[in-house]
């Protein structure tokens, strides 16, 4: 029987195991030199003769392998490590020679693979015509299509089929070429008779150690020092020496709490272990380093390369990227590939890398190619607004349909970050929070150290001293010690410092003064002849509103590249001279043009908040137009010019702030939220806007233009950085002395607070609004840092006299909280109102927190929550409020231990009692249960994480007493029961009839009886239910499958870490009826594949599932997995589907990817190890071709 055709595919496929310094994709690789190995058999020590392999190495080959496959196998690689040009035609000459001519016709042809492969790159979507000329039949070209996942795939397939049955003596060559021309590829048809294979094959050659040495050069020459002064491009401070802290931001997906991580090194982000994802995406505001962290690690990866070879010198976190290609957003245009940006940008000059090797390299080596994106604010074109239809290379790089395997950073302004979110793409979230501390003290000596005033000896300590007098000014004030971890404004203090001795508070009063000193700098340096200031200042003010309109229409249109035609000719050179702008070449392949930019984009801000300021007071008319033109999608990034048009012109501040105060109005109705003041720079939303234009105006006499935001019931503030606490300060001062003057308050109609993320510079500010809101009757404060004692006592005196105050809750761990609950304590009365108090709290005092809770007298819930009680603590404040009717109890990680005796007087009034993680024991629990029976109004009993043991059995004992209970929490419980407990406290339940939510896990009910299911088909109005890790046995789980057909309402159910095995066959049955159900959770179950092939016949009726979890059961075979991904078509509202630990083969693979694009609509398939789809068990060539699925289905090929 002949052998099968060899895979040409394979030769061209797979991954070359040899040195690789030389990439050249057309050598044949290992999976073709395997299938090769496999058909040669006795004749292979002559093919190895053949192929010069001598004697002593093919008996070495034998002694060092046992099989004879290996043996083969090992010598053509052997031979193909020592080869360089003469490659697939010395294998076939040596074939021939040793009489397997059928192989050797696998890889010769008039048209080889290598040149098909070429021509499957270049055809694009003309391949179908083409196709049809060739001959080929509909049902060929439908077929081709569904067998291979990529159009280069489909075309060279179809390709090389066509070109096996082709006639012995036809030209196959001018064949193809007469249809390309009748294609209307005629270009194609020329460069097909004209070019050798070898010339096709050259192009895809590629040597990565010459890339690293040309990017290295570029790297060191552009990127190794940044400027310490705007105006000095020659002068800078060293790469290594500049460090701009990083914060990792991971947000829970359940709670949406947001953890912050510091990380201590730039490598960090891309360490899987620390940011825990290869996309990362970086968020600071302007002039924060992004440009800085960007060169620092060009800057460490260039130093490990060797100038010389190109090789890597050492093993650093960087070194296991063969190529660091890091591309600047505004540089890159539309349709622009990868590739051709790396040349554009970082290989101008040279000729020798190609871009398609390059290509190649990048597609072939995912994993060892790191790629940064830097400034996708300054991108002119958006994620949400990309068109399917749309090729744009870089585009589906950041979407992660392209290359999705290397590591990707992208940098950006906030106001562009939350695109990522809405477009559903899996970044890690790191903010830049701006120099570390030691940083700010090294650039401050550095910049002085490098000004023209050198140091002389005997100056030298008056020099230092002046320094030192500006660190400590930086360092007293927590507002500019803040700011000045912003490198681009430490630059701007450190000069205006220079000059004049003082420091100014607004961001348009640092930016002006530091322009002007720009200027001024300039004109001293080049003009003898010194105007007076004022004729300066004229100078000055008449340069930059020259430069205005060409900022500011740059702005609206999100441009910051000119050409130099855009500027006066006098005018564009006095501010290169000056600094302010910047001019050269570009060095594109593409064009060469003079361009020109402001060194920073907070520049070009300031010209065009001065030039709209301008037109304020000159033309209204074209002012208003301009302002016309600012929506929601654009707020964003006018922020910075629209702050410094206000902070230079009142009366554009008067028409500005209500344009951003509608914007918020409209937000406001889009997010349902009656009143959001969002100080977190993910989102920077027009509220805040608004408040930071009233600072930069200083008008405080216009405050009342913010009065709509504030006709609401509800007020949400987050406190973020520096610059929002100023301006949030300067607005609750005007609060307080307009309640000082007695004059109508604006806040009187807030009746509900949150204030998040107070520091310790946030507290005295925190205060004056609460004074100022005496209608609150709920209010919530979140501490960040620890704060003053004193400063402190005044918040809670300020708490104290909030007359209707009815809830209060205070978060925050480790923050010393004892002034607050001091002042509450002191202030406190029987006639206060308070009926809800809920501490997160770790530090304060025991004696203080008891005398206020006892202190009111309408105080019907009390949440006690991590914090770090003893049981002498919680036994004397729960002592101490034993007269207290509460409705709610809860209590978290806190040792109660025996003061559960206190606990017994609430029972007759209580609602809801949770109770978790308490240190007590079954004795405890005992002195608890002894009265339920009292509990006659309870509706949640929720004791997760604790040690209830035996005792668990009084509650059945309370009979019908809790009939009221919708919710039943015993997760985690820790009792055992045997089956006569289990009886009973089954019979107990099936009395609950209200019951809603019922969770039993991870406690040991095994000995139940199969009558156990049965009294839960009594609890009809359940709608989730847990037993997962109860130890259940198979018998009792397939009586389980007929009790869920008396649950109509069921939304959730949990059955994991359970023996249920082939039990699910009945629970199947039982899920049929489950319209209702979104999360079924199977992990760990022991089933096998007929389970799946049952679970697969529920599928119709559950058409409201949007989790699935089957992580663990091994047990499932790939014929098991492959009846489950046939049919998740049929779930069409699935969203996570999790089967780590199943076996997964590529066929089934690319079914799930299908099913996810075509029918699921998942805006993005993700394996192993993501929140998505999760698979393990898939070998580096299944994950390519996984990945070429997506790309093919998303983008809709």
């Amino acid at each position: 029987m002949a052998d099968p055709p060899l895979n040409q595919t394979a030769i061209l496929e797979s991954k070359n195991c040899g040195d690789s310094s030389t990439y050249n994709p057309h050598l044949p690789r290992d999976i073709a030199l395997r299938d090769l190995s496999h058909k040669i058999g006795g004749e292979w020590q002559a093919l190895a003769t053949y192929l010069g392999i001598d004697t002593t190495r093919i008996h070495s080959l034998k002694k060092d392998h046992l099989s004879t496959e290996d043996q083969i196998f090992y010598m053509l690689v052997s031979w193909r490590q020592s080869q360089t040009s003469q490659h697939i035609d010395t294998l076939t000459a040596a074939l021939h020679k040793a009489g397997r001519v059928d192989l050797a016709q696998d890889f010769e042809s008039p048209l080889s693979d290598v040149v098909l492969r070429a021509l499957s790159t270049k055809l694009g979507h003309e391949w179908e015509q083409l196709a049809t000329h060739l001959g080929c039949t509909n049902a060929e070209i439908h077929r081709n299509k569904m067998d291979h996942l990529t159009v280069d795939n489909q075309i060279f397939n179809l390709l090389v089929s066509w070109r096996q049955r082709q006639p012995s003596g036809t030209d196959v060559k001018d064949k193809f070429a007469t249809a390309l021309r009748n294609s209307d590829r005629k270009d194609l048809a020329d460069l097909l008779t004209k070019c050798s294979s070898e010339a096709w094959s050259q192009q895809y050659v590629f040597d990565v150690k010459l890339c690293r040495k040309r990017l290295r050069q570029f790297y060191e020459d552009e990127k190794a020092t940044i400027p310490i002064r705007p105006y000095d491009f020659q002068g800078g401070i060293a790469i290594e020496d500049i460090f701009v802290e990083l914060e990792l931001h991971e947000e829970n997906a359940t709670t949406k709490e947001v953890r912050k991580q510091k990380l201590r090194s730039y490598n960090a982000l891309v360490d899987i272990k620390q940011v825990s994802k290869k996309n990362v995406l970086v968020r600071g505001g302007p002039g924060s380093g992004k440009t800085t962290l960007v060169s620092k690690l060009t800057h460490d990866w260039s130093c490990n390369i060797d100038p010389n070879t190109g090789e890597q010198i050492s093993d650093t976190a960087l070194s296991k990227f063969s190529l660091l290609l890091s591309l600047n957003m505004r540089e890159l245009n539309s349709g622009m590939s990868l590739a051709e940006a790396v040349r554009d940008q970082l290989l101008t000059d040279d000729s020798v890398i190609s871009e398609e090797g390059l290509q190649a390299y990048i597609k072939d080596h995912q994993d060892e190619v790191l790629i940064i994106l830097d400034g996708y604010d300054e991108y002119p074109f958006s994620l949400l607004k990309r068109s399917k239809c749309e090729k744009d290379e870089i585009m589906d790089v950041l979407c992660a349909l392209k290359v999705r395997d290397s590591y990707l950073i992208v940098t950006s302004r906030p106001h562009r970050v939350e695109e990522f979110g809405k477009a559903s793409m899996k970044y890690a979230n790191v903010a830049l929070t701006g120099f570390a501390q030691e940083n700010i003290k090294k650039y401050i000596y550095k910049f002085f150290q490098m000004s023209e005033d050198h140091y002389v000896s005997e100056e030298e300590q008056q020099n230092r001293a002046n320094i030192e007098k500006l660190i400590t000014e930086i360092e007293g004030n927590g507002a500019l010690n803040t700011l000045a971890k912003t490198p681009v404004i430490l630059a701007l203090l450190c000069m205006l410092w220079r000059d004049s001795q003082e420091l100014p508070k607004r961001v348009t009063q640092l930016y002006e003064e530091a322009m002007h000193y720009l200027v001024k700098r300039w004109y001293e340096r080049e003009n003898k002849d010194q105007p007076e200031p004022h004729e300066m200042e004229k100078k000055s003010e008449d340069l930059l509103l020259s430069l205005g309109k060409v900022a500011l229409d740059g702005i609206f249109e999100n441009k910051l590249i000119f050409e130099a035609k855009a500027f006066d000719k006098e005018h564009l050179e006095e501010a290169c001279r000056a600094g302010l702008l910047s001019k050269e070449k570009n060095r594109s392949k593409l064009k060469t043009v003079e361009e020109v930019r402001f060194i920073h984009k907070t520049f070009q801000e300031m010209c065009g908040g001065k030039y709209l300021a301008d037109l304020g007071t000159k033309d209204p008319e074209a002012f208003n137009a301009y302002l016309q033109r600012i929506s929601e999608e654009n707020v964003g990034n006018l922020e910075y010019m629209l702050r410094f048009c206000c902070g230079l012109s009142k009366k554009a501040a008067v028409s500005i702030i209500p344009v951003a105060v509608e914007l918020s109005h409209q937000l406001m109705v889009k997010v349902g939220e009656d009143c959001r003041l969002a100080y977190d720079d993910i989102k920077q939303d027009p509220w805040r806007l608004s408040m930071l234009l009233l600072f930069e105006s200083q008008c405080s006499e216009e405050y009342h233009l913010l009065k709509p935001l504030f006709n609401r019931s509800k007020l949400r503030i987050r406190f973020h950085n520096a610059e929002v606490t100023i301006a949030a300060q300067y607005f609750f001062d005007i609060l307080e002395n307009l309640r000082k003057e007695n004059k109508p308050n604006m806040l009187e109609e807030i009746s509900e607070t949150e204030l998040v993320g107070i520091r310790a510079q946030d507290v005295n500010g925190a205060s004056k609004l609460i004074r100022n809101m005496q209608s609150a009757k709920e209010l919530k404060l979140v501490f960040l840092t620890r704060s003053e004692y004193e400063e402190m006592e005044q918040l809670g005196k300020s708490i104290s006299q909030l007359p209707s105050l009815a809830t209060l809750i205070l978060e925050g761990r480790d923050c010393d909280t004892s002034g607050i609950i001091g002042q509450l304590a002191r202030n406190s009365n029987s006639s206060n109102s308070m009926q809800e108090f809920a501490c997160h709290l770790s530090s304060f005092s025991i004696d203080a927190l008891t005398i206020f809770i006892s202190r009111q007298p309408s105080l019907v819930r009390l949440k006690l929550l991590d914090n770090r009680m003893t049981e002498e603590d919680i036994g004397k404040l729960l002592k101490g409020i034993q007269k207290a009717k509460l409705e709610v109890l809860e209590i978290f990680w806190n040792k109660v231990g025996g003061s559960s005796k206190y606990i017994r007087a609430f029972l007759p009034t209580l609602q809801s009692l949770y109770l978790s993680n308490t240190k007590m024991n079954p004795d405890n629990w005992k002195e608890i249960f002894c009265d339920m029976s009292k509990a006659v109004h309870i509706e949640k009993l929720d004791l997760t994480w604790n040690n209830i043991g035996s005792a668990v059995m009084m509650l059945a004992d309370t009979g019908t007493a809790l009939s009221k209970l919708r919710i039943l929490i015993l997760r985690k419980g820790y009792f055992v029961l045997g089956r006569d407990d289990m009886d009973i406290l089954g019979r107990w339940l099936s009395n609950l009839v209200n019951l809603e939510n019922l969770d039993l896990s991870d406690n040991d009910i095994r000995e139940a009886s199969d009558e156990f299911p049965e009294q839960l088909a009594k609890l009809t109005n359940l709608t989730r239910l847990n037993l997962s890790a109860t130890g259940l046995r198979k018998s009792t789980f397939r009586k389980v499958g007929s009790a869920l057909k008396a649950m109509p309402n069921l939304k959730q159910l949990h059955l994991a870490e359970n023996d249920v095995g082939e039990a699910i066959v009945d629970i199947a049955d039982g899920l049929k009826g489950l319209s209702e159900l979104t999360w079924l959770n199977l992990e760990e179950c022991e089933m096998e594949s007929d389970g799946v092939e049952a679970l697969t016949g529920a599928f119709d009726g559950l058409s409201n599932l949007t989790n699935f979890y089957l992580h663990g059961n091994s047990k499932i075979t790939p014929s098991g997995v492959d009846v489950l991904f046939q049919n998740l078509h049929r779930l069409q509202k699935l969203e996570c589907l999790e089967m780590r630990g199943l076996e997964i083969v590529y066929e089934p693979c690319s079914l799930l990817v299908k099913e996810c694009f075509d029918v699921l609509k998942w805006r993005q398939f993700q394996y192993d190890g993501c929140d998505k789809v999760v698979l393990d068990k898939v070998n580096s060539e299944e994950v390519k071709k996984i990945a070429s699925a997506a790309e093919r289905f998303a983008s809709g090929s």
